[in-house]
């Protein structure tokens, strides 16, 4: 676990985590299922594991006591794959379970939260599928900076933050 490598005068701590972790259900979208009850079950028990995991790092980012905030992950542009275009909408709608799990984990924490959905909404954000190009990474990197400088940590609240960049965003 990365947290071990934490400095001890560090201030905050910014987790990324859990994206390849989702990277790895991506062959549930192709299972074939006899119903839409089948296939939610199987995306279901996937969520309960991802908890599980989840919660556990959680737990040992939060004992190092230093100011932390979550990245929610963001919608990987499956469409870069043309075997995956087809499945973009199912990739997104899958991925909000998983979400739905970070959100519940760091409220029962008290964390602050930025929602990446938010900030990684061009095109020219990405570098390929799943990784951002230098323009995502400085937006990423303003909206960070911004929750850290601003957040008031004090205060022991989960708030979900979202940063679009209105010439780009879509209506």
């Amino acid at each position: 676990l990365q947290a071990k490598g934490v400095p001890r005068d560090a201030t905050h701590v910014v987790v990324s985590a859990g994206g390849n972790d989702l990277l790895g259900t991506i062959g549930i979208l192709r299972r074939k299922v006899p119903d839409v009850h089948a296939a939610l079950l199987l995306l279901r028990k996937a969520q309960e594991k991802f908890a599980s995991d989840y919660a556990s790092m959680l737990d040992n980012i939060v004992s190092l006591r230093r100011k932390t905030v979550l990245l929610l992950q963001y919608n990987s542009r499956m469409t870069h794959f043309i075997q995956f275009k087809s499945e973009q909408g199912a990739a997104e709608a899958a991925l909000s379970m998983f979400i739905d799990t970070v959100i519940s984990e760091a409220s029962k924490r008290h964390l602050p939260m930025l929602d990446m959905r938010t900030v990684m909404t061009d095109p020219e954000d990405w570098a390929n599928p799943i990784e951002p190009s230098e323009k995502g990474g400085r937006k990423i990197a303003e909206a960070i900076a911004k929750i850290v400088r601003d957040h008031p940590f004090d205060d022991k609240r989960s708030v979900i933050y979202s940063f679009i960049d209105e010439k780009n965003s879509k209506r």
